[in-house]
């Protein structure tokens, strides 16, 4: 089935889905706000959509007059704001930054919490709601530098050394370890937070330079043999867990700590570690393509083909390499043979690692939403790379 051909049906189906629910999640990754992005980003090829999406959008904007909420990037109303930021910078909807007031206060607060309790994840942490403060600077509003400080100060004052080494305790739940250097949970989005807080001229730059140093040597000292292992680094750290293959993906592995290295390396100048993201990004992009030696299950963004086809296709583009764009039309391919037919719906699956079956779910993350969005971005240049801290 042609892209073109899988847009139309799903943007169909996630419109008929959005319009006939009583309530609409606020998470941008794993619920409703993923649709809304979709349909948004479809009204630009099939414009007819651009009502639909407004239409979701102002059932979205009741929930939020229903609490209680959540606070993360992930779930709750940090990765809520950020995506509608990323619609009226594209044009898509009207500025709304004057009415976030309360939600700022409310993160102020949620953040000081997870600080706490050392909650450094992107997806349900602190660094996430880092992110959505560096939003609300370049919105212009006046909290939102203190708040950046406070990340700084807090991740300055929980750094632990080890040789010229940064790392920090994570707050330990049954699926993040105490140390870890993914994407989605640990130091590469740490460090990615980092070099963009250098966008913040009143932010002491030195020690922001100082605490990207001792990230990207942590990264480095997590390196493996590729000849031996097929892969460069550990999934979560060498202290939490023996060497071994981990997965390809977005969340975990190679590719999101490549894209850490790449964002220090610009931020240092350092030619090394730009060299070292390339190097990785290419043996990846090479020498790993086969599924099930990779421990891709399913075409998600998070840990399944979509995710790995947006970053080499991202990737390629930065470092101008037609290796990653091979590999990214690769993947872009395997993505769209495995289109199922579900009844009357056409759904990309998703696997259940706890179930340990093939199941259909919704949102950017682990459904249909994110597979679409990326399927889109083949076709155009979209918000999902910048939302993935990709790009």
């Amino acid at each position: 089935m042609q892209i073109t051909d899988i847009l139309s049906i799903l943007a169909r189906q996630e419109a008929q889905r959005l319009r006939a629910a009583d309530r609409l999640s606020l998470s941008m990754l794993a619920g409703d706000v993923g649709g809304l992005l979709l349909l948004y980003e479809y009204s630009q090829i099939n414009p007819s959509y651009t009502m639909i999406a407004d239409e979701v959008l102002d059932k979205l904007l009741i929930t939020l007059k229903k609490p209680p909420f959540l606070s993360t990037y992930c779930n709750g109303l940090a990765g809520f704001v950020i995506a509608l930021d990323a619609l009226h910078r594209d044009g898509h909807i009207d500025d709304f930054s004057c009415h976030l007031q309360s939600i700022d206060h409310f993160l102020a607060h949620e953040m000081r919490a997870m600080a706490s309790v050392n909650h450094h994840d992107f997806l349900h942490g602190i660094i996430g709601l880092g992110f959505y403060w560096l939003a609300r600077y370049h919105q212009g509003c006046s909290e939102a530098t203190d708040q950046l400080a406070f990340i700084l100060r807090h991740l300055i004052k929980t750094q632990e050394r080890d040789g010229a080494c940064i790392k920090w305790p994570q707050k330990e739940t049954e699926m993040v370890r105490k140390y870890n250097i993914s994407l989605s949970h640990g130091y590469s989005s740490t460090t990615i937070l980092l070099c963009r807080m250098l966008e913040v001229p009143s932010l002491p730059a030195d020690e922001i330079l100082q605490l990207i140093g001792g990230a990207t040597r942590y990264l480095q000292a997590n390196r493996l043999d590729p000849e031996r292992y097929g892969c460069w680094f550990a999934s979560t750290s060498l202290e939490c867990e023996p060497p071994h293959r981990t997965r390809l993906a977005w969340c975990y592995g190679d590719l999101g700590i490549a894209i850490a290295l790449k964002r220090a390396g610009e931020a240092h100048h350092d030619d090394h570690l730009t060299a070292l993201s390339r190097q990785v990004l290419e043996f990846s992009a090479q020498y790993r393509r086969n599924l099930r030696e990779n421990y891709i299950n399913d075409t998600s963004i998070c840990h399944g083909a979509s995710g790995v086809g947006l970053i080499f296709r991202e990737m390629s583009k930065q470092f101008q390499s037609s290796t990653m764009a091979d590999a990214a039309d690769y993947w872009r391919d395997c993505v769209t043979r495995l289109v199922h037919q579900v009844g009357d719906e056409w759904h990309f699956p998703y696997y259940d690692a706890v179930e340990k079956k093939i199941v259909y779910r919704n949102g950017i993350l682990e459904g249909d939403a994110g597979v679409a969005l990326y399927l889109l971005n083949e076709i155009k240049a979209s918000s999902l790379p910048h939302l993935l801290l990709i790009s």
